[in-house]
């Protein structure tokens, strides 16, 4: 419906008796009138004014000739040629629910006017500034970062809270300053997040900010969507600092996953990288799945002789040689005690070999303790598989089968443990 046919409305509005109640000038009075209006002939719309439009971002070409049901619903039914008024809900364009006062008031027999006034416009405005005002108390109470805006994403408040959580003053966070420390990177992020707000959905978003400091920082922001005192869509939020939070996820995942001596990831996280590669081998996207197994030599006696701090420099040291010599298409774990573990895929024979021999080479050296040299070498075995079918315990077993087997044919040859 364009402006001509809302016109004509006016005039058949006028036309139909409310013409004798309300003048030109009355009619163009309401049409700007604060409060939110709509005129039924038979309970359908036949004009809303722009207070209204507003109120519920809809047009009149949109709802001319619908039931009034379509855009509000009172508790009370209406009685013919007598006013009624009540609590109701009037539907936003994007399907968002909103208190309502009702009151409608006939002007014939077929013409009626409704005033619907959103519940928060029936506190005085003395009422709401003190309401916002111990709402703002409270806020800066609270130990997280706490911010509106009530109209996109322009915020008018923000917390002590949140100015600690950025390193800035409030004053550089109004409007959209709170926008403007977040990465160009991660701001697409929370623009999306607060166009899902404005369309009526909360949302979370964490990213990263840079605050003034120059420090970085992780941040949760959680939204939720409210209507302010002009009808406009704008939002409620929360931002709270996860950096200490993640870190301490991070540092439990790491002592789930990798070993704490060596910093080599452990027997759990071989077991996730074997699940990984066999999943793909069933696929087909990897040809096989190749192991080297390996222990020190004569470990024991290290232990024994020199005590346990140089088992543990023994270790680290011949952990690193690992981690040198190998290719990138294996990944190191420490399986247990002196035995290593290297898991790769699409490995020939002649290519696992070729490392084998090269590791053994590698990791045949000495470290300095104290004021004792202590030789390090190890035996290694490896073992290929290309079924699906076979389990991570039977390829280390395999891999353990054959390391022992160099193991027995090095004492026939030197002697030695």
């Amino acid at each position: 419906m364009d402006k001509e046919d809302c016109t004509q409305a006016i005039i058949e509005m006028e036309s139909s008796g409310i013409g004798e109640s309300l003048s030109d000038a009355l009619i163009s009075y309401l049409r700007i009138d604060p409060t939110p209006l709509v005129v039924t002939r038979n309970n359908r719309i036949i004009w809303i004014n722009d207070a209204l439009e507003d109120l519920l971002a809809i047009g009149i070409e949109e709802v001319y000739d619908q039931e009034i049901s379509e855009i509000v619903i009172d508790e009370l039914p209406p009685v013919k040629l007598r006013a009624h008024e009540g609590a109701g809900t009037a539907f936003h364009n994007t399907g968002r629910e909103i208190g309502v006062h009702v009151q409608a008031t006939p002007v014939s027999e077929q013409i009626a006017i409704t005033k619907i006034t959103p519940m928060l416009f029936d506190r005085s405005e003395s009422e709401m500034a003190l309401y916002r005002e111990r709402l703002w108390v409270l806020a800066n109470q609270i130990k997280i970062g706490v911010f509106y805006s009530e109209v996109g994403a322009r915020i008018q408040f923000a917390n002590d809270a949140m100015a600690q959580i950025y390193e800035s003053p409030v004053e550089t966070l109004l409007g959209t300053g709170w926008i403007d420390q977040i990465p160009p990177h991660q701001r697409e992020r929370v623009e999306k997040a607060i166009l899902e707000t404005l369309s009526g959905q909360s949302s979370t978003v964490e990213v990263k900010i840079t605050t003034l400091a120059d420090q970085t920082k992780d941040v949760l922001f959680t939204l939720s969507p409210i209507i302010s005192n002009d009808s406009k869509f704008g939002f409620a939020a929360t931002a709270e600092d996860i950096t200490e939070r993640l870190q301490k996820e991070q540092e439990m995942e790491m002592a789930a996953l990798y070993d704490t001596l060596t910093a080599l990831p452990n027997r759990i996280s071989l077991n996730h990288h074997f699940h990984e590669l066999n999943h793909a081998l069933e696929e087909k996207k990897i040809e096989n799945i190749a192991a080297i197994f390996c222990d020190l030599n004569k470990f024991k006696t290290v232990n024994d002789t020199y005590g346990h701090n140089a088992g543990d420099s023994v270790l680290i040291s011949f952990a690193n040689n690992l981690l040198r010599t190998l290719t990138t298409k294996l990944t190191t774990y420490r399986y247990g005690g002196d035995e290593f573990v290297a898991l790769g895929h699409n490995l020939s024979k002649e290519q696992i070999q070729e490392i084998t021999d090269k590791l053994r080479i590698q990791t045949t050296t000495e470290i300095t303790f104290g004021v004792h040299q202590i030789k390090i070498n190890a035996s290694f075995g490896y073992h290929i598989v290309t079924s699906p079918e076979t389990s991570l315990a039977e390829l280390i077993a395999e891999a353990d089968g054959a390391m022992y087997q160099e193991k027995r044919e090095t004492k026939a040859t030197r002697g030695g443990n």
